[in-house]
């Protein structure tokens, strides 16, 4: 297990156990999956990624990804259910308490 001390997504492999140093929280994430999928077009296979990031405003992690490489970092253009910015280049803040969330 991690402390939540700015820690970065990018960081850690597949998935992991973060702990908040303030409430201990205990936050299971699933950082990295990768995918291999079928081409309609080409009909090769393929290799894809979903990767972890986090909303910047309600904490909540959630995985997209595509065709990307497994290194993608930074923002991305859909936004939480909550109207947050979702990232990977921020560090890691606890969901419950908020804990480490506005320093940079």
């Amino acid at each position: 297990m991690n402390k939540f001390e700015k820690r970065y997504l990018k960081e850690f492999g597949d998935s992991f156990t973060m702990v908040c140093a303030n409430c201990y929280e205990e936050t299971p994430i699933e950082n990295k999956l990768r995918l291999r999928y079928e081409d309609e077009e080409s009909g090769m296979i393929k290799v894809g990624y979903l990767l972890a990031y986090q909303c910047q405003s309600y904490g909540k992690f959630e995985l997209f990804g595509g065709t990307v490489g497994p290194s993608y970092e930074g923002l991305i253009e859909e936004k939480c259910e909550c109207g947050g910015e979702f990232r990977r280049d921020k560090h890691i803040f606890c969901n419950k308490c908020f804990y480490n969330k506005f320093e940079d």
